[in-house]
């Protein structure tokens, strides 16, 4: 699965990630962010609520992706999938990162 970053310009792959956490601000008026190995930010949220959701938001993602991964190729399950993912505009393979 790939991730793109709340401003377009990094595209990640989930794969090779082996951690994504919260960042806290380091300064009043900074905001939170959810950081991919400790040091790239993939974007930045006012709350640590907002942040915890959008992590959450991934993990469904993340569970859609592999679902459909390993369905039967051509099957009514597969099929299904691709029908309810496209009545719902989500391309299931790729995550973008939530403005706020």
């Amino acid at each position: 699965m790939l991730i793109v970053s709340q401003d377009k310009e990094t595209i990640i792959n989930f794969e090779n990630t082996t951690r994504m956490s919260i960042i806290p601000p380091e300064e009043e008026g900074y905001k939170y962010s959810i950081a991919i190995n400790s040091c790239l930010d993939l974007g930045y949220y006012k709350t640590k609520e907002r942040t915890k959701e959008v992590l959450q938001e991934i993990i469904k993602q993340k569970a859609m992706f592999e679902l459909f991964r390993t369905a039967p190729t051509g099957g009514k399950e597969q099929t299904e999938m691709l029908e309810k993912f496209a009545q719902k505009k989500i391309i299931f393979d790729t995550y973008e990162m939530p403005k706020e």
